[in-house]
Formats: structure tokens, sequence, C-alpha cells
């Protein structure tokens, strides 16, 4: 918690902030650049970065060291990309800063503040304000919504960067949904996900994400040659009409087989399956690897307990779970079992992805154990599609 004190009419007062103020700032007009800057003056111990260029503000809002509390735009500077910029914020995307628009005119995006005129008093205000003004108490979702949301194509994807640790090169994007909901804005998984694949409605869900994740590759990420990975739960991995499914939209992009890989969620334990489950998974896992896709093992970690025997079936590689890559820098078990599990997976030919990556420490220490990829918060939040090659240019000049 970070108190700042702060004095307005001549009196005194102060407001505490969860983590310290980190802003940026996109304006072309000197009255706003002075408001703001006026604002940081009075609150003190505030960073503040400041741009005229929209794309120079999304490589900004991207890079995966970046931890803004909250982005200043100005209206008119932005125009018709404040779309893509709010999809960066706290309001579109449960990201972590806080979106202020300045100004008027211009595309106005859901639970942003707003300040009118170029004063410092209004700015600060806004920026002492909660990121979740008019986010109301988020309540489990109703079948109706989960149906409406899905037939209405409210379905929206982000893609989470994820490099080889030997020499930073990106090498893939993991597809993730988001839900837009008229009242409670852009919903992460954990607030969807789980109800659809109880309601029944995994293969609905799991299609429409595919569906417009190979929209975005086409008008996005083609150029990029990064392969796309894909969740599957275990009951749509196991459906054959889902995976012929697959297919046919994949043949109608152009998309090479190779560059997909198919992500076993374990929603639903494979420890569940009765034989002839298991024969099922193995021919959909024969399948699809005799097509060219290649098949990952999702959230491997202490509380998956049948994962050596699913290192036995055909995958090509597995994702250790954050939770364990976090806690194997502290804890000796954790530490134990992810070298076990690293050395289990090389032995199966596995590659190997460490995921919640957030720090220079933990990518040091998932290179000297052996993982072979790293995905996280060091290398990139999760972006819309549009922002990848932004994120790519960034990532790619401090490489070099």
């Amino acid at each position: 918690m970070v108190k700042h004190e702060h004095k307005t009419g001549g009196h005194q007062y102060s407001v505490q902030y969860k983590r310290p103020l980190n802003l940026l700032l996109l304006t072309g007009n000197i009255s706003w650049s002075r408001a703001v800057q006026g604002a940081v003056d009075d609150i003190g111990e505030v960073s503040l970065q400041e741009t005229s260029s929209v794309r120079e503000a999304v490589s900004r809002m991207v890079q995966g060291d970046a931890d803004f509390s909250h982005l200043l735009v100005q209206s008119s500077c932005a125009g018709e990309q404040i779309g893509e910029l709010a999809k960066l914020t706290a309001g579109e995307s449960h990201g972590r800063a806080a979106l202020v628009m300045l100004g008027e005119g211009g595309c106005l995006p859901p639970r942003a503040q707003f300040v009118r005129r170029a004063d410092r008093r209004a700015v600060m205000r806004a920026i002492a304000a909660p990121a979740n003004l008019g986010r109301p108490k988020m309540t489990p979702l109703k079948l109706e919504e989960l149906e409406e949301a899905l037939s209405a194509a409210r379905l929206h994807t982000r893609y989470q960067p994820i490099v080889r640790l030997s020499d930073r090169k990106p090498v893939g994007l993991e597809v993730l949904a988001r839900l837009d909901h008229p009242v409670h804005g852009t919903l992460s998984p954990e607030h969807f996900i789980p109800q659809m694949e109880s309601a029944g409605l995994s293969r609905r869900l799991t299609e429409g994400v595919i569906a417009r994740a190979f929209e975005d590759h086409a008008a996005h990420l083609a150029s990029l040659d990064l392969w796309l990975a894909l969740n599957f739960p275990l009951d749509v991995l196991m459906d054959e009409p889902a995976l012929t499914w697959l297919e046919d939209q994949r043949q109608a992009t152009g998309l090479p087989a190779s560059k997909v890989i198919v992500e076993l969620t374990e929603s639903r334990p494979v420890a569940e399956l009765d034989e002839d489950g298991l024969t099922v998974l193995r021919r959909s896992i024969s399948r699809l690897r005799g097509l060219g896709y290649g098949l990952s093992i999702d959230d491997v970690g202490p509380e998956m307990k049948n994962h050596k025997a699913l290192f036995g079936l055909n995958f090509t590689s597995a994702k250790l779970d954050r939770g364990l890559v976090a806690q194997a820098g502290v804890d000796p078990v954790a530490r134990s079992f992810l070298d076990e599990t690293i050395a289990t997976a090389k032995q199966a030919g596995f590659s190997v992805v460490a995921e919640g990556v957030s720090d220079q420490e933990t990518w040091d220490r998932m290179l000297l154990a052996g993982a072979d990829q790293a995905q996280g918060y060091l290398v990139a939040r999760p972006l819309p599609a549009a922002a990848v090659p932004v994120w790519m240019e960034a990532w790619s000049a401090r490489r070099a």
C-alpha cells in the first residue's frame, strides 16, 4: 500500500494506492501535458512517461516488464485506435492499468475515468479513483447469459507470447479466451469457462475461440511465423466431430498443422477415464499427430496425479504450472518435483514450457533447470491480436 499526501484549497488529505503510481500519458497538447505534470507534482513520488504516438503508447504497454498503473489518453490524439489501447487496460481485459480519458470527442470506452478540462486537480482526482469504477460485484453467470454470449459472438481472444529461453526468440502464442459482458465488461476465463464446461458448452466455447483465433491469425499474425496454442478440454479433445471441425477450419485458413498446438486442459482429469475412455483419447491424439499437429499437456504440477502416465502418450510438449514455477524458487519439495518433471518430459522427447515467468530470477532458474520456453509477464501480458506485431518489434529490439 502506497500513501500519498495531497494539498488542495488549503486543505491536506491523503490517498492510499495499492501499488506505486506509474503513469503513461498519450497527448499531443501542451495544456494536457502541463495539467498531468501538475497533478504528478502535487502527488509526488510518481513515475510519468509521455508520448504523442499511439503506436509508441501500445509498444510501451505491451512490453513484458511494463507495469503502468494508469494510461492517460487525450481523446483526440488516440482517435479510432483508442479501442486497441483500451484492450490493454483494466476496463477491457482485467489488466492492471486504469484508463483515464482526457478531453472531449472520440470513442469513449466503458469503465474509464473522464477528465473534461486540462485541470491538474481534476486529473489528480481521476488518478485517485478506483480502477474498477462502475463494475458491479461479480456474480455467477446464468445459463441464458452464457448461451447468449456464445450466440451473440461476445467471445474475444488475447494472445500471450511464448519465447525460447536459450536465445529469447519468440516461437508461439497461447490463445486465451475473453467474454464481453454488458454489465461486467470483459471477463477473464475464471469467470466463465468453468461455468460453460459445467453447462455442457465446452465444444461451442472451444470452437468459438478457435474461429476467432484463425480470423485474427489471417488479419494480424500470419507474417510473424509463430505457432498458436489452442486450449482443448478433455471431452472436446475426445470428440471426433470436433477434431474434424478443427481440421476443416485449419485447412480453410491455410495455416499449417505444424503451426498449431492443441493443449489438453485438465478441467476433467484424465485419471477419471476408464480403459475405453483412454482408448478414445489415444485415438484422438494419434489422429492429430498424424495430421501434423503438436499436442501439449497444460498446467503440469503436483496436483496432477497422472502426469507421468500422460508422458507415456504421444504428446509433444508439457507446460509447467505457474504455481509450481513460482514455488520452485522457495520450496525444495516444489523444486524437486519440477526437476523430476522436466527430466521425465525430456526422456519422453517433450519440450517444456515454464508458465508464470515474471522476473529475471525465475527466467534464469527455469533455464538452468532445463526448460525450453518461457511464458509470463516478464515476456508479455495477454495481448489483443493487433498489438502482437508491436510487441514483436519491441521485444526484438531488446534482444539485439
